[in-house]
């Protein structure tokens, strides 16, 4: 089983020097989590976006397409912080700040989904997500965390849809593949596969 929080960051760690978007770090793994909280991508601590002047990580397409302002970074990393210290709350609001620095708004939209998971707001995180996935393509935690949402609500065809299309973009995805298996174990007890 994937260690907690572990899907949904697509922003590059400012303390290493690659980064692949499609194959993030694992969080640490805490004593007594709950099952919730290991099943998707979520720790945001020591992710904070690169600042675009200064990139010392290979560059994606997604981040060449929407580069990071020193100010976004800032404000990403104040709502990382608070989601580090379990104020859930505040790097909420953080993050809907966040929305209001352009060059942070692709960002924004992909951790605010995450905390909106991590508070079981499965319903608030979809659209996020969503909107992380539109602006950011070619990232695999996003498709993850969407299709994860969206098998929490139910809706298993969209959810498998996204699942195997963060498959096609990394193959070897390890935390996709446990969320697709879990994608087709729900439709296994619905009687949704096909024989």
């Amino acid at each position: 089983m994937p260690s907690p929080k572990t899907f949904g960051n697509n922003i590059p760690p400012s303390n290493r020097s690659s980064f692949d978007p499609s194959n993030p770090p694992l969080a640490e793994d805490s004593e007594g989590s709950s099952t919730w909280n290991k099943l998707f991508y979520g720790n945001l601590r020591g992710m904070e976006p690169e600042p675009a002047r200064q990139p010392a990580h290979a560059v994606s397409i997604d981040e060449l397409r929407h580069p990071l302002s020193r100010k976004g970074a800032d404000m990403l990393r104040r709502a990382d912080n608070f989601s580090a210290m379990g104020l859930h709350d505040r790097a909420i609001a953080q993050l809907q700040k966040a929305l209001q620095e352009r060059s942070a708004i692709p960002y924004a939209h992909s951790m605010l989904g995450i905390e909106y998971l991590l508070t079981k707001q499965v319903l608030a995180a979809i659209p996020e997500l969503e909107q992380g996935v539109a602006a950011m393509p070619h990232n695999v935690p996003n498709h993850s965390n969407l299709a994860y949402a969206l098998m929490l609500t139910g809706n298993l065809d969209r959810s498998e849809q996204e699942a195997r299309r963060a498959l096609e973009l990394d193959p070897r995805n390890e935390k996709t593949k446990h969320v697709l298996g879990q994608i087709l174990d729900a439709r296994k007890r619905q009687g949704l596969t096909e024989p």
